[in-house]
């Protein structure tokens, strides 16, 4: 029987070959951001470090379930799995594991970027609102579990397969649209955060638009969840689950694989301080609160003092 199961995988790759492809690009690149966040964040690390440490291994972990289903049989067409013995049981059990490590990582990646805000400031009104996100974007994050689990126990037929007759789990498209929905309100909450943080304060206006930009940078997320989503509802229509499914699965982790990366570009803005060009956290500390910001490199604190010495030497006696 194992010949033939590993017979019947070799027969047609599907879209298996795509779906380990992007994963494997989603787990390098997650793993480069790690290793570059950790470097410029070298022996400076906060709680929103911790968070986004964290957010990484359910990440790590979620890379590997996937690639579990693949080896099962994920991306595969249908008329090949219903050969297998007990892979749509696997599948099930890994689709399961595989969604709510999903969430629960792209939730904890946004609590990051939150935690980072709240070093930013020590003004009542912004960090109330700060903290109002963070308890948003945790009740997202149980509500979506309990979305994908309550009332669902698939055993005969594959869970991606949403419009089947047998299906287990009653209304999975109006599940995942409001799974969808509340990602993108947070999304949104998150895009608005460095706005409401920068209006009111006596700083250039170019230098606003730099500090809101960088958060702005994570905006494709929304386009990812939108892409995610339709193909969500391409399942309604397929011909074959497997395949769709593994697109679904292509979204998610390209999603949280970009996610994870907005939360760490915060933190690159060290690096511009280091090279002493004045930008991102370095005003902001000096307006909201210098002994709780982001100290600067020693790189940076030793151009600065060399500037300073240049321009003493200079000045006319």
């Amino acid at each position: 029987m194992a010949d033939h199961d590993e017979e019947a995988i070799a027969r047609g790759p599907g879209r298996a070959a795509t779906l380990k492809f992007t994963i494997s690009l989603c787990l390098c690149y997650t793993l480069c951001v790690a290793c570059l966040r950790g470097y410029i964040r070298w022996r400076a690390f906060s709680l929103d470090d911790l968070i986004v440490l964290l957010s990484g291994v359910l990440a790590l972990s979620f890379f590997g379930v996937v690639f579990a289903s693949i080896s099962t049989g994920l991306g595969r067409p249908m008329t090949e799995l219903a050969t297998l013995s007990s892979a749509i049981e696997k599948l099930n059990n890994y689709a399961t594991a595989g969604n709510i490590l999903w969430v629960i990582s792209l939730c904890v990646s946004k609590i990051a970027i939150v935690a980072m805000l709240l070093r930013t400031t020590q003004t009542r009104f912004h960090r109330r609102f700060q903290y109002g996100v963070s308890a948003i974007i945790v009740a997202q994050c149980l509500t979506s579990v309990l979305l994908l689990n309550v009332d669902c126990s698939v055993h005969h037929v594959l869970a991606w397969d949403i419009t089947s007759a047998h299906s287990e789990c009653a209304q999975s498209e109006r599940r995942w649209i409001a799974l969808t929905a509340l990602d993108v309100m947070t999304e949104v909450l998150l895009l608005f955060l460095p706005i409401q943080l920068v209006w009111g304060l006596r700083m250039a206006f170019r230098t606003k638009l730099i500090v809101i930009s960088s958060f702005w940078l994570r905006l494709p997320t929304l386009i990812f969840s939108a892409l995610r989503q339709n193909e969500i509802h391409q399942l309604t229509t397929t011909s074959d689950v497997s395949l769709t499914a593994a697109t679904v699965v292509i979204w998610q982790a390209v999603e949280l694989s970009y996610s994870l990366a907005a939360a760490t570009l915060a933190a690159l803005k060290r690096f511009t301080e280091s090279l002493n060009t004045g930008f991102g956290h370095g005003e902001l500390m000096r307006i909201h609160a210098p002994s709780q910001g982001y100290k600067l490199s020693g790189r940076g604190v030793a151009s600065g003092k060399a500037k300073a010495s240049r321009k003493q030497a200079s000045a006319p006696i």
